[in-house]
């Protein structure tokens, strides 16, 4: 006689993630974000990293938009080379420029405009700064 234990059915809602579809989706993604499983150390960090990131997907972009705003910040004040030699600073110092002159602009659909004006009315939404936020 077998025993048997509870219930097999799965209870939980399925969970789709890209980046764990394919193989590949799954070794570029642990690429990009240097997870790696050759030991155990760093399998166990890697497994945490996963999880976390299943149960909050929106982690990863908020710290990429985190990001963006301090390089922003930083290209808005900075005088650039030969002081600066940082190359997201000098891509930033081009978005700036292109926004400027772009003839389409973010209300006609021009991705690199809606791009800055997403992530400056994020940034207008959650500061809590007195004062003016100078972009060139």
């Amino acid at each position: 006689a077998s025993l048997v234990i509870g219930n097999t059915i799965d209870e939980d809602p399925l969970m789709e993630q890209e980046f764990i579809d394919t193989r590949l989706q799954f070794l570029n993604y642990c690429q990009k974000n240097n997870l790696q499983f050759d030991e155990l150390r760093r399998a166990k960090h890697t497994t945490m990293m996963l999880l976390c990131n299943l149960h909050n997907p929106r982690a990863e972009r908020e710290q990429q938009v985190k990001v963006h705003l301090q390089i922003i910040a930083h290209a808005s004040c900075c005088n650039g080379p030969p002081a600066c030699m940082s190359t997201n600073c000098r891509r930033m110092k081009q978005l700036f420029s292109h926004v400027r002159g772009c003839e389409i602009t973010y209300k006609r659909g021009c991705k690199m405009c809606v791009r800055l004006f997403m992530l400056l009315t994020k940034h207008a939404r959650d500061c809590d700064s007195v004062g003016s936020f100078a972009i060139p």
